[in-house]
């Protein structure tokens, strides 16, 4: 076992330690916690419930009153005689009941009254199309409490008439001269004004408030926040613990519980509540607080617990799993186990590997123990740098950069399954001019961000373009290898060379990147467009040679060939477009990668250049008669191996 998964094992070991106490913390905390919190929020709520109680005793003596009023008694009597024929005349006596009210109770007189015979019929009531009609059931049962008890609270049943909010109603009966009861008088008052004074006393805290509920679970006071839901359905938790104790419990003078399992209001907020049911009365009070504030630390620590646990499952696994791949076999570099060598170069080998916990397969770039003098470091570094501002899908993705064990330099991009052009050339030959101006036009799109973030590429060429199969699209292009590119102004725009030394593969460089390096323009990534395009379509660069001084030579001063001249199918229009990119003088080039990217989609055999529907920019149309794939034309060879980024 090595030092890194020794380490991670460790840590795994610790951050299970301390899960598991403050998981057993959590634990004592909790009861104690509610116990206290449960105390604290059943005395606010018992008092609440104290000071409704006396509120509605003293409504139920100001109907006793009401009752006792000799002009009630004496219309009670009439009405009572009348029976069936007492709705007859209602607006009169109507006017002068309310006079009545008025003169009694002043400024507070009840908006709603009615009178009842002793079998709950309607005789007189302000809400006239319920006179003549009996009332429920439940209303005469609490009738015939009133006559016992002198008076009687009766819970909202009905809106008004105008669909108003649910009325309160207080009954007492309404005594003949025998003294027993000849009618009933009740008088009504909306339930939000009923029980409004628990809006303004039952509110603490940041969030805290007791409000009234009917037997369904719906608000009969005012509520402290704008509703989001349906009542019923927001106290469902509660209201099933308040339908279990009235089950369970039929009879008692008073249930009480509490839910201090979070759940969610009648605002939409997560809360904690206790209850109380007034069975004699046939309503409930709620004390809910938001949970955070209620039971606030206890979450936290919950939370700190669980998340310590994954981090301890995730370094144990962690180390668990790097434990494995160092007996397996393989160097490590980072998070990533090398499994292959893809290729390599002067300065830098690039080999296929794993990302030991997502298992994902990428290519890793490792600068060479010889190559890490200061130049190459920096270089190495702006490289990952400028590669990483770049998002185009035509760019190869990078994904990580660090350093390896032994002070080296890496970093991880894309794998990618497919062959770079010249791959491309060496097996299935010169492409068809639709083909090669689709695979172009990737380019030129890719370059056309890099240009426009200031960054020039400085190494066009066949080994640095890899076509592939990318997202399930198969012909994408991906652009490679930014050893060599360049900022144009800002912190990173000083050339990284020394002395007059020329980086990049001579064939493909344009003129002015040999006479002056340091005063090169984005034209000179499209003179490297330029030579790509005339490989593909011939097989051949512009300019050959065997030594680098005589090809030096020809590139500064021979006019570059024609790609007809060598594959006389070119089309007239490409061959002129691909001569103008190789033209010594920059200002006869195309102004920029976008110019020359509309110029290809301009020609008359680019159709297969226009974007694809439903695909990425430059997503394929398929044409078997032209598409030449990575693999070599005949049957009989075998398929070529994946192949990633170029060292």
């Amino acid at each position: 076992m090595s030092i890194r998964s020794g380490r991670l094992l460790l840590l795994g070991a610790a951050l299970a330690a301390v899960a598991v106490m403050l998981a057993a913390l959590h634990a004592g905390m909790a009861s104690s916690l509610r116990e206290s919190r449960s105390n604290s929020y059943r005395a606010l709520l018992d008092a609440q419930v104290t000071r409704l109680q006396q509120w509605i005793d003293e409504r139920r003596a100001d109907v006793e009153q009401l009752a006792s009023d000799p002009y009630v008694r004496r219309l009670a009597g009439d009405l009572a005689v009348a029976g069936e024929r007492a709705c007859g005349d209602q607006a009169a006596l109507l006017a002068d009941l309310q006079q009545a009210l008025k003169q009694r109770f002043g400024r507070h007189a009840p908006s709603y009254v009615h009178l009842l015979d002793p079998d709950g019929r309607v005789l007189l009531s302000t809400i006239a199309r319920r006179c003549g009609t009996f009332l429920p059931d439940e209303v005469r049962q609490r009738l015939a409490l009133a006559r016992q008890r002198g008076s009687a609270f009766i819970r909202p049943l009905e809106a008004t008439q105008n669909g108003g909010t649910p009325l309160v109603w207080y009954e007492a009966p309404v005594a003949g001269p025998s003294g027993a009861p000849v009618a009933y008088v009740g008088y009504g008052v909306s339930a939000l004004e009923a029980f409004g004074f628990l809006a303004a006393e039952s509110r603490f805290g940041d969030s805290g408030e007791i409000y009234v509920i009917d037997q369904h679970g719906m608000l009969l006071s005012a509520m402290r926040w704008p509703a989001a839901d349906s009542p019923g359905t927001a106290l469902s938790p509660l209201l099933k613990q308040i339908e279990a104790a009235r089950t369970a419990a039929a009879g008692a003078p008073e249930l009480a519980g509490a839910v201090f399992e979070p759940y969610r209001d009648y605002a939409g907020r997560e809360v904690v509540g206790v209850w109380r049911w007034l069975p004699r009365r046939g309503i409930g009070l709620v004390l809910e607080v938001d949970a955070d504030e209620a039971v606030g630390p206890l979450r936290y620590l919950r939370w700190l617990a669980w998340q310590t646990g994954a981090l301890a499952l995730l370094a144990l696994g962690g180390g668990l799993l790097l434990r494995r791949a160092e007996r397996q076999g393989g160097r490590l570099v980072g998070p990533y186990r090398l499994l292959a060598t893809l290729g390599e170069g002067a300065v830098s080998t690039v080999f296929l590997a794993e990302h030991i916990l997502m298992r994902r397969q990428v290519a890793v770039k490792i600068l060479k123990p010889h190559a890490a003098s200061d130049e190459w470091q920096a270089r190495f570094a702006r490289e990952v740098r400028l590669a990483g501002k770049l998002q185009h899908g035509n760019f190869v993705r990078i994904h990580d950069y660090g350093v390896t064990g032994n002070g080296g330099f890496y970093y991880a991009m894309e794998y990618l399954d497919g062959c770079n052009f010249a791959e491309l050339v060496e097996r299935a030959g010169p492409q068809p001019a639709p083909r090669v101006i689709r695979l172009l036009c990737q380019v030129c799109a890719a370059l056309e961000e890099a240009h426009g973030l200031g960054i020039l590429h400085r190494d066009i060429k066949p080994q640095n373009l890899m076509v592939c199969t990318a997202g399930g699209q198969p012909d994408i292009v991906k652009v490679l290898d930014f050893g060599l590119v360049k900022k144009v102004d800002g912190e990173e725009s000083r050339d990284l060379t020394i002395g007059l030394r020329i980086l990049g593969t001579p064939a493909y460089l344009a003129p002015e990147r040999i006479t002056a390096p340091a005063s090169t323009d984005l034209r000179s990534d499209l003179y490297g467009i330029g030579a790509v395009g005339f490989f593909l379509l011939t097989g051949r660069k512009p300019f050959e040679s065997e030594s680098d001084l005589q090809l030096t030579h020809r590139i500064l001063h021979e006019a570059p060939p024609r790609a007809s001249a060598f594959a006389p199918d070119v089309p007239p229009e490409l061959d002129d477009l691909i001569a103008r990119c190789l033209a010594k003088d920059p200002a006869e080039r195309p102004a920029s990668a976008r110019a020359l990217r509309e110029e290809l989609e301009a020609l008359p055999s680019a159709a297969s250049c226009q974007p694809a529907a439903g695909g990425g920019r430059y997503g394929l149309h398929h044409d078997n008669k032209m598409e030449r794939t990575c693999t070599p034309a005949s049957s009989s060879s075998a398929p070529a191996p994946p192949k990633s980024i170029p060292g």
